[in-house]
């Protein structure tokens, strides 16, 4: 009997849809899916540019003249049988319709004042965006270092087991110590108790992760080298998000003064209404159209209009200071992240250099030395120990380094 390939084509793609499933979800998560996750999710760097959009609208809105009034009127109306209009000549219906302009450029200074703002929101958009990559790229390269420093610990964990029965068999066949036994029954709980402790704190790193991408995504196994980081700009920290945010505020501010001085102009409105009196207009009347023309004078200015430029002015020169607080801080932080990642570079340099290999160096040595019986057993596992805690430190010293180069990407920006 032949084989059906319909059948057999059906039990591929059956296999290939249980199996992509399973795929996706231990596929390594690499750094740019997690900062591409992390910006799509971010709620905050969305709830500005929603600021910002709401702010566009209010630009639109404020350029249009106020709504129209329309105005009606009944004057005179006989009540003692009734309400007939046309029993008194003196009985008066109106209807009209009135328009108000605002004061001088009032209008033009909103509209721009809110653009303004627009552009805050948008800058505080674009910071948000920065602290996201921030967290994300941080909360990455920790949770990679605790995965790579239980895979080291674990590796270490093998050796000593290895060790234990060594001396163990060594103790049983009277070549060997009790007290050989113990120390190294002691080194590997002391060992398991350090595993504990990495694992909570590889729980909190990827709760962390979790934070930005989602449990599921931040389940996945990463990379399994550490990944590099974006170029900084080398004088992007004056045009950081939050400098352009104040310096926004700034302009809001001196708007606001130009805003507040229309307060000399005068508003005026026009009003034109219709008029008929129905018992007149039996007896021979006309119909009446007038119109009104109303304007409000700010003749005590002291009071209002003097006070309200003041506090304008005091506004804008509070958001000038807030703007060279916020320089200033930034300016604190980058000379910080910088001396920061010299000292780092300088121990990055130190370890790959001399330290591991002289740690590493040092315990086979220790192994060896052991073996020919010139050193006790207590040095041996000092070595062994040297040797797991100087590669547990380069890896911090590794991992510390691209978190910090994180924080300098968030000050300066990155080249694209």
């Amino acid at each position: 009997m032949s084989p059906n390939p319909t059948r057999g084509w059906l039990c591929l793609l059956l296999i290939l849809l249980l199996a992509s499933p399973a795929k996706l979800t231990s596929a390594p998560l690499s750094i740019k899916q997690a900062e591409h996750l992390a910006l799509e999710r971010d709620p905050t760097t969305a709830r500005y540019h929603e600021l910002a959009a709401a702010r566009e609208n209010s630009a639109e809105a404020a350029r249009s003249l106020p709504n129209p009034v329309l105005i009606g009127e009944a004057m005179n109306l006989p009540i003692d049988d009734g309400f007939r209009l046309d029993r008194t000549p003196m009985t008066q219906i109106t209807i009209g319709l009135r328009q108000t302009f605002p004061r001088g450029d009032t209008r033009a200074l909103s509209s721009a004042r809110e653009r303004t703002r627009a552009t805050a929101e948008l800058a505080r958009a674009r910071d948000a965006g920065r602290t996201a990559l921030r967290g994300v790229r941080q909360a990455y390269l920790e949770l990679l270092y605790q995965r790579r420093a239980l895979a080291v610990l674990a590796e270490t964990r093998e050796l000593f087991q290895e060790l234990l029965e060594i001396t163990e068999r060594e103790f049983a066949a009277g070549r060997g110590t009790q007290q050989a036994v113990l120390e190294v029954e002691l080194e590997l709980e002391r060992l398991e108790d350090r595993i504990s402790t990495v694992h909570a704190a590889e729980s909190a790193a990827e709760a962390e992760l979790a934070r930005w991408v989602g449990h599921e995504v931040a389940a996945r196994p990463l990379t399994g080298t550490f990944p590099e980081l974006p170029l900084p700009h080398e004088d992007g920290i004056r045009a950081h998000p939050l400098l352009r945010a104040e310096e926004a505020a700034v302009e809001d501010g001196r708007q606001g003064i130009e805003l507040a001085r229309q307060g000399y102009r005068a508003e005026w409105s026009l009003q034109l209404s219709y008029g008929r009196a129905p018992g007149a207009r039996a007896q021979g009347g006309v119909d009446r159209l007038s119109g009104m023309l109303m304007v409000d004078l700010p003749l005590f200015s002291r009071q209002r209009q003097d006070s309200e430029v003041a506090a304008s002015q005091h506004q804008r020169d509070a958001a000038m200071l807030a703007l060279t607080e916020q320089a200033r801080d930034l300016d604190a932080r980058h000379a910080a992240i910088l001396s920061r990642l010299h000292r780092l570079d300088e121990r990055d340099t130190r370890f790959r250099d001399r330290l591991l290999e002289s740690a590493r160096a040092n315990a086979e040595a220790a192994d060896q030395a052991y073996r020919a019986g010139t050193i006790a057993f207590s040095d041996l596992i000092r070595a062994r120990v040297m040797n797991l805690q100087t590669r547990l430190d380069s890896l911090r010293v590794f991992s510390d380094r691209r978190q910090t180069q994180a924080e300098l990407l968030y000050l300066l920006g990155e080249e694209q």
